[in-house]
């Protein structure tokens, strides 16, 4: 769901690039026999959630998206997760495991979204971007003003960038 989520409205995008880059690197990412795990605790299930997309986006990419639907089917069949990634995809879920890890460090963290830390200067050539008719700097403007600390001109960017650009993905980001 979190894929399809993505592909019909970018702006749904949860942004988890960084914990699942910090999972990985910490040796926190679920085995694709254990992913189930996830789910039975509050504070990983986003983490189960996400990497379950990157599972998604890695075997459509690998093994085609006939794979993908197969792998859906095996499950309706009552397989369990080994015979279905067997089946399915026709690879032991130690490789499946192994091409997550590759896939998390070449794809994922090419796409991490990592946003600067705002200070006195940058916010200024924000506001100069913006009085100049840079709608574009309402968001980063937004975001500036919240790491100064000044939550009444944060407020006021976000309205005046939803006003202008509508629901983008960084407006939604900033709000």
């Amino acid at each position: 769901s979190v894929v399809e989520e993505k592909r019909f409205d970018p702006a749904w995008d949860r942004d988890l690039e960084r914990p699942v880059l910090d999972a990985r690197a910490n040796g926190e990412l679920f085995p694709v026999l254990e992913l189930d795990e996830a789910f039975r605790d509050g504070a990983t299930v986003m983490l189960g959630y996400y990497q379950g997309s990157l599972l998604c986006e890695l075997i459509e990419r690998d093994y085609g998206f006939p794979a993908l639907r197969a792998l859906v089917a095996a499950f309706a069949d009552g397989s369990t997760t080994e015979q279905a990634i067997r089946a399915a995809l026709k690879v032991e879920p130690a490789e499946l495991d192994r091409r997550l890890l590759a896939y998390v460090a070449e794809v994922v963290a090419a796409r991490a979204a990592v946003r600067p830390t705002w200070t006195e200067a940058g916010k200024e050539r924000l506001r100069q971007r913006v009085q100049a008719g840079d709608e574009q700097a309402l968001a980063p403007l937004a975001a500036a003003y919240r790491d100064l600390g000044r939550s009444a001109d944060e407020d006021a960017a976000l309205q005046k960038a939803l006003a202008e650009l509508g629901e983008t993905p960084e407006v939604l980001r900033a709000l």
